[in-house]
Formats: structure tokens, sequence, C-alpha cells
């Protein structure tokens, strides 16, 4: 709870959906067709949102490893998209968008995604300020439930490549992760 997070000495105190939201890229493709699954996205509409998302995180990639930076996509914008009809769908588009674009709308409203590159937060960043000892705290308790195991699930794939990073560099400082009413949000 709060009070735990006020006795962490030499920490940093992260607020999911608060000061600390994340990128839809940075989130990942695979949590968030999970949570958007959760919030009862359709199949065909999963198919035809990740297709159409791999192929733009994979041209926004190829802009960065070119030096150019790659422009923002975000809830706004993949929610223009599936109001534009973009996410295909040949003659059921109309619904398989609409199913997108209703699952997104409940996203934004958990308040976890970043509505612009300044504001999406860096967990590297926090990480290295607590990496030499101390403790990274994030809060959770604004968000649902579903909200939640999207989250976490984003989370341990961003901790999977801070541990990478440590293998890589040979440092192997790998952090201790505690999850607290673990239960409540991890099958």
């Amino acid at each position: 709870g709060g009070d735990a997070a006020a006795l962490v000495i030499g920490g940093v105190h992260l607020e999911a959906g608060g000061n600390f939201r994340l990128g839809v890229r940075q989130f990942g493709l695979a949590p968030l067709m999970t949570l958007l699954q959760r919030y009862g996205l359709p199949e065909v509409s999963a198919l035809h949102l990740e297709n159409r998302l791999a192929r733009l995180w994979e041209e926004a990639e190829a802009m960065e490893r070119n030096g150019r930076a790659a422009p923002y996509i975000g809830l706004e914008q993949l929610i223009q998209m599936a109001e534009e009809n973009e996410f295909g769908g040949g003659s059921s588009a109309t619904v398989i968008n609409h199913a997108i674009r209703s699952r997104l709308e409940a996203l934004k409203n958990t308040h976890i995604f970043a509505r612009s590159a300044s504001e999406a937060a860096s967990l590297g960043k926090a990480y290295r300020q607590v990496r030499a000892g101390g403790a990274l705290v994030i809060d959770m308790s604004s968000l649902s439930n579903l909200a939640r195991e999207g989250f976490v699930q984003a989370i341990i794939a961003m901790v999977k490549d801070l541990c990478i990073w440590e293998i890589e560099h040979d440092t192997h400082r790998f952090p201790f992760i505690f999850f607290e009413e673990a239960h409540l949000y991890v099958s």
C-alpha cells in the first residue's frame, strides 16, 4: 500500500496511470493483444489489428535504425485509424474496426498509456536510478484488475529486457521482483 512506499529509503516511486504511463510500442504487442482480448476483442478483429501493428512497428524500427525519428503512435492515433477503417476487413471492415475502436477506448480509460512521446516513462531509466541499491516501487492501486494484468505482463517483458542488458554487458546485476497481492492480477 501507500504506507509501505513511504518507508522505502533510496527509492523511486512510480504510479501506474499517474507519473508512470507507457507508450503503446513500449507496452509490447503480445501484452497489448492479451489485454485487448481480455476486454473482449473478437479474434478476427484481433488478427487484423495485430498484423497492422506488427507492420507499423517494423516500419518505425527501420526508421530508427536509419537514424530517423519514428512518429509517435499512441492510443489516440490507433483510435483515429480505426475510425478511418484502416485495420482492413474487406466487406466487414466497419464491424472489425468498430470492435477495435471500442476496446481501444476502454484501454484509454485505464490511463496506463502515454498520450505523447514525452509522457511515456522509461522503466530502464527509473531502474538505473536504483540499480546500485534501492527500491523501485510501482503502485498499481488505481488500476482495475483487468488493467493490472496487462500492465504486469508488459512490465515483466521490460524486466526481461533489463536482464538481457545485464547479461550482454556481463554485469549480472539482476533486479529482484516482489509482487504484492499477486493472486489478484497474475494467474
